[in-house]
């Protein structure tokens, strides 16, 4: 079987997204399945195509401004119109991109991805075509593509509920996807969210899957528990508008030094830290209690997380978060 699994910025090596997909490709490749991984790289210093752990990696560029993204992000915490207009104006770009998205359903990331999405099924003779929803645009361009084969939609998030606008059009958008996809896979935690009309009368084509273990096992061992620090990791990025690690830096600096509590952040820093984190940063790191060695490749990142004693997770702070 020949398979294309679609997924957004292919390049970035600590996206939890891709390495889903990654890890699902490898598995399938492994079962002796052909797989193409397809998406945008948002810079150019990565290979158009290449073969990662078997499974070939098919990217096209196509930087995606994310300044929307904030805008939106910013205007749901201060809901401020007065605000969100000025931010939009020093951004006449985007603001007209938005304002022909909302007005016509005309997405360019949307009508890029369409186009290699056809292309790679015709060039492959492709048996199915799997949309990994971190970023929603993917899914819903496959809805929209006509391909001769299978279309299968991956729901990580539920999107009307978390696209940050609220509004009617991302409950549209994402029904739409559920009518015109073959099958929509979704986590168990999601089932909530899909129960009520008119979801719950598509079902029939949903599937129920955990998350792929993108850890194997743990290396963590009583040797562990000798060492001088205990130590606790966080992997992932921060994003300074909606994921900061403020809270987990107060809760370790409240703690008394002599625990011996080591936290490392294996990540990187979308903005700047405001001045009470980044003193608490100072502050920790001079202790010997914080180390942020900044991203690093998915192996490394795997080998960490399974010599960690303790794994801390840290959430995005929006509304239905």
């Amino acid at each position: 079987m020949k398979l294309i699994f679609v997924c957004d910025n292919t390049a970035a090596a600590a996206d939890a997204n891709l390495n889903i997909c990654h890890r699902l490709a490898c598995e399938m490749k492994r079962m002796g399945h052909d797989v193409i991984l397809l998406g945008n790289c948002e810079t150019q210093d990565v290979p158009l195509r290449e073969v990662i752990d078997g499974v070939e990696y098919r990217r096209f560029y196509y930087p995606i401004n994310r300044i929307t993204h904030a805008v939106l992000r910013e205007y749901q915490k201060s809901r401020s119109k007065k605000k969100l207009l000025g931010m939009l104006l020093r951004h006449p770009v985007t603001a007209a991109v938005d304002v022909l998205r909302w007005l016509f359903g005309w997405n360019p990331i949307e009508c890029r991805y369409a186009r290699e999405i056809r292309r790679a099924v015709r060039e492959s003779k492709t048996d199915g075509v799997i949309a990994c929803g971190g970023s929603f645009y993917t899914i819903h361009a496959l809805a929209k593509t006509n391909v001769p084969c299978t279309r299968v939609g991956y729901m990580l998030d539920p999107y009307w509920k978390n696209h940050v606008t609220g509004g009617r059009r991302a409950y549209k958008e994402e029904l739409f996807a559920w009518r015109r996809l073959d099958r929509m896979i979704i986590p168990p935690l999601l089932e909530k969210d899909y129960e009520a009309a008119p979801f719950a009368g598509l079902c029939k084509k949903r599937i129920t899957a955990e998350f792929p273990g993108l850890v194997r096992g743990t290396e963590c061992s009583a040797e562990n528990a000798e060492k001088e620090r205990c130590g606790l990791l966080f992997a992932g990025n921060f994003y300074s508008d909606i994921r900061s690690p403020l809270p987990i830096l107060q809760l370790l600096g409240a703690i008394a030094p002599e625990e011996k509590l080591c936290l490392t952040v294996l990540g990187g820093m979308y903005g700047t830290f405001d001045a009470q984190t980044e003193a608490l940063v100072q502050r920790l790191e001079a202790d010997g209690r914080l180390c942020m060695p900044g991203t690093v490749s998915f192996a490394a990142a795997q080998a960490a997380m399974r010599q960690a004693e303790i794994l801390v997770n840290l959430g995005n702070d929006i509304e239905n978060q």
